[in-house]
């Protein structure tokens, strides 16, 4: 809806432009044809015409185009983060239904990629920010370990308890420490390949 208003106005300016060529045009064309026949000194015929007809021509082109591309050149441009993002978004979806495979457990196609990156990114943020209330340092594979348990919790028992089994979770490692079972290493990447 924001390029809206930018892409009617061009159009317009489009339609303006080719009014104003197509009047401007047809003299030019007068023009030409009587350059055309038109001979230079030494009696051969001028091919100024046939250049000045294929500029008319292009720019006629160019300017019927030039909208098509307007998207793309006030488009929101792709920067290197936001490849990186998409890239680790798929090796963090792939991993865990890999791991769920071969598990027999969560995720299975019951969980949609967007859901396995929703509950990765608040398990994460939320256990990472308590670590450093702690002053500590939760290892990235004991983070994936944890993700698995919380995503196999929401295919049982949905997304609410989830949320507020999560705050549960953070407020017991707050008080205690990181529990037993959660320090094991699980890796995203398939080491075998």
């Amino acid at each position: 809806m924001r390029y809206f208003f930018i892409i009617i106005f061009s159009y317009l300016l489009v339609g303006i432009l080719i009014v104003t060529l197509t009047r401007a045009r047809t003299q030019f064309l007068k023009d030409i044809e009587e350059t055309k026949n038109a001979k230079d000194k030494s009696g051969k015929q001028t091919p100024f015409s046939k250049l000045v007809l294929f500029i008319v021509i292009i720019f006629s082109v160019a300017v019927l185009l030039w909208p098509l591309f307007l998207s793309s050149w006030f488009g929101k441009k792709r920067t290197m983060l936001d490849r990186v993002q998409e890239s680790s978004s798929k090796i963090i979806v792939s991993g865990y239904r890999r791991i769920g495979e071969q598990l027999g457990c969560a995720p299975t196609a019951k969980t949609t990629d967007q859901k396995i990156i929703e509950i990765y990114t608040k398990v994460g943020t939320a256990f990472q920010e308590a670590a450093e209330r702690r002053g500590e340092h939760i290892p990235a594979l004991y983070l994936n370990n944890i993700v698995l348990g919380f995503l196999k919790l929401y295919e049982m028992v949905g997304d609410e308890f989830v949320q507020q089994h999560i705050q549960y979770e953070v407020e017991k490692y707050l008080a205690e420490g990181l529990r037993p079972d959660y320090k094991q290493e699980l890796s995203l990447f398939d080491l075998n390949v």
